[in-house]
């Protein structure tokens, strides 16, 4: 009995913050800052989940034939599955010679809250969001 008020005002609780962010989202405009941007290399290979997946593939493959012999694929967020999807297809059609070394970390990511009225003051919001770091190393069979 105890259990089923607290799970109650537990649900009272999210049906209120949810409420609360609908208000928000009425008066205010929500802008979403962009990431920040790190310096791109030849060898870094941005992984959205809008760009075409075959593109992408061939831009790692024309990297590592060209004599690159590490590339970095870099996925945030959504575009995760398809940073690990990329890399682990690179790893098979290259076979034995492709070593992969994968980093995770966690993105902060700014909202912005701008109210239509001008006596409001305007609100940021920090969100985290997942992010993939993939090094493909491709190995000198020779040695």
């Amino acid at each position: 009995m105890v259990m089923d008020q607290v799970s109650s005002n537990l649900r009272k609780t999210e049906h209120e913050q949810h409420e609360e962010t609908q208000s928000i989202k009425k008066d205010q405009t929500i802008v979403k800052r962009p990431s920040r941007k790190y310096p791109k290399q030849r060898r870094d290979v941005y992984v959205n989940s809008k760009s075409s997946f075959k593109a992408q593939l061939e831009k790692c493959k024309k990297l590592l034939d060209s004599g690159e012999t590490d590339i970095c694929i870099h996925g945030m967020g959504g575009a995760v599955n398809c940073a690990v999807h990329l890399a682990l297809v690179l790893q098979s059609k290259y076979l034995n010679t492709i070593k992969l070394s994968v980093n995770t970390s966690t993105v902060k990511l700014f909202d912005d809250f701008l109210p239509e009225e001008d006596d409001i003051e305007p609100e940021t919001s920090i969100r985290n969001n997942s992010a993939v770091h993939i090094l493909v190393h491709q190995i000198d069979l020779l040695k």
